[in-house]
């Protein structure tokens, strides 16, 4: 008889890549896994408690008071879990902020499904890191995650052998505008391998950063990837920003690229090696930005590569 594909739950938009790529039975997502395309009726298991659609400076306070308070950023429908009785949950925990944690998984689990559910936590901080999640989650639903390190590896190659630039471009990633976050985990890695230097020093995790810092970073380009936000969600926090960012302003999908652990990081490297290169924007993934008035809005025409 043959072995049926294990029932996978993913609450995690970069495991849901991850699984997706390795072909999984996946049966239930979280209200953010929306890539790749073609799983929109894949029944939703989570959802927030608090609007998401509110600008930023708005989100991140009522995630403080959720959290100030104890209370959880997002909810598990007991019921949808309980009917789909998956074999495996993916989650993670990293960020009480990014997805369900794996503490409020384990509860769910607890109160709607038998004792043998496999939950697989993810908590990536590097890209080695993210590469070993490829095979944590082939190895619960019975996949080889080979071919996908494979491809991973080889597209991050690619970047590296572009041609490099010096004086190396100097990069500041934030991944949030009010109040700014610097980007952390692998972004450093990121930009080594794109062939540019962090304009701040990294730091292990994303983390709040002072204007005056940002000031004094002096970068030749800024990165904005507001984690969850797509192109149009972050040309909006933009128009809120009541100051200008230093150095040419790159606006990128934050909720494809950057900070998001699956395999798109590799495409986050070339779009880095890209904007650090001052080179044409790649409509609908990112987009250069420029100052007009005390607002933002898209420039349209890039200026000149750097010269080698």
């Amino acid at each position: 008889m043959a072995k049926t594909s294990p029932r996978v739950v993913s609450l995690l938009p970069a495991a849901t890549e991850i699984a997706v790529a390795l072909g999984a039975n996946l049966v239930g997502r979280s209200h953010e896994c929306d890539f790749p395309a073609g799983h929109e009726r894949i029944p939703v298991v989570s959802r927030p408690r608090l609007d998401i659609s509110r600008p930023g400076p708005e989100i991140h306070a009522s995630m403080q008071a959720l959290l100030s308070r104890g209370l959880a950023i997002y909810e598990i429908d007991l019921e949808v879990l309980s009917r789909l009785q998956p074999d495996v949950i993916l989650t993670q925990d990293q960020c009480a902020v990014c997805a369900v944690p794996l503490s409020q998984v384990e509860a769910a689990a607890r109160a709607a499904l038998a004792a043998n559910v496999t939950i697989v936590s993810l908590s990536p901080l590097r890209l080695a890191d993210v590469r070993e999640d490829f095979f944590r989650v082939g190895r619960a639903i019975g996949r080889d995650a080979s071919p996908l390190a494979r491809d991973f590896d080889s597209a991050l190659d690619a970047v590296r052998g572009l041609p490099r630039i010096s004086p190396r471009p100097r990069v500041l990633g934030l991944e949030w505008l009010d109040p700014p976050m610097a980007a952390g985990n692998w972004f450093a890695e990121l930009l080594e391998i794109a062939g540019a230097i962090y304009a701040v020093p990294p730091t292990e995790r994303t983390e709040r950063i002072a204007w005056e810092a940002i000031d004094a970073s002096r970068p030749d380009v800024t990165i904005v990837a507001p984690c969850g936000f797509s192109l149009d969600r972050g040309r909006e926090e933009l128009k809120l920003l009541p100051r200008p960012l230093p150095g040419r302003v790159c606006l990128v999908d934050g909720n494809a690229y950057i900070n998001r652990p699956g395999p798109r990081l590799a495409d986050s490297a070339r779009i880095i090696a890209s904007a650090s290169r001052l080179q044409p924007a790649d409509p609908g993934h990112w987009e250069w930005v420029s100052p007009a008035g005390p607002s933002w809005t898209s420039s349209g025409s890039p200026a000149p590569p750097f010269r080698a």
